[in-house]
């Protein structure tokens, strides 16, 4: 019996080492990487080409590190955000994944995106986990006694970093090799 597939949403995380998403995919499952490159998104907030060279370079590394790791990527260039959450709903059904795992990200458009895809996945009976893997403290966990945002820096401050040694920072392991052929999928 063969191992349920959990798919990997590769956004602005291009790394195998301490990403939570993959880490915690690779742990529950056999992992199969996605990247998904929203052309039209990138124009419209004018990405330079150098921006899009560099994240190409590293979609190929991270395709490079994920190959060690009997881990597949596959990479589909789509129209923008709305149509990325379609694109992963069709990859869901073709490989018959039980989970989609995926770092937050926190601009606006991204976060729509993602709260899109994570309530039409769970109607789709899919487990969905959501990792702040690019950010040492989430958002809103640093607040005052009454549970607001503080308005003063060095309370802040001084309470961030008291947050920050009761959570601790270690960064997580590269996953290790999976028994799976990437040519199997």
């Amino acid at each position: 019996m063969s191992k349920e597939i959990n798919l990997v949403w590769f956004r602005n995380d291009l790394r195998a080492g301490d990403n939570p998403a993959l880490f915690y995919a690779a742990e529950q499952g056999t992992a199969i990487g996605i990247y998904l490159e929203a052309e039209e998104q990138r124009k419209a907030h004018d990405d330079a080409a150098c921006k899009i060279g560099f994240i190409n370079d590293n979609v190929k590394e991270l395709r490079k590190k994920l190959n060690q790791l009997n881990i597949p990527l596959h990479s589909f260039k789509v129209t923008d955000y709305a149509d990325s959450v379609e694109k992963l709903e069709m990859l869901v059904d073709q490989f018959n994944a039980k989970g989609v795992y995926f770092n937050n990200e926190y601009p606006l458009n991204e976060k729509n995106r993602d709260n899109q895809a994570e309530k039409i996945l769970e109607e789709k009976g899919l487990e969905v986990k959501r990792f702040d893997g690019d950010i040492i403290i989430p958002p809103n966990s640093v607040a005052t006694g009454k549970g607001e945002p503080y308005k003063v820096f060095t309370p802040y401050k001084k309470a961030w970093i008291e947050f920050h040694k009761t959570q601790g920072t270690s960064p997580l392991p590269i996953p290790e090799k999976q028994d799976f052929k990437i040519d199997e999928q």
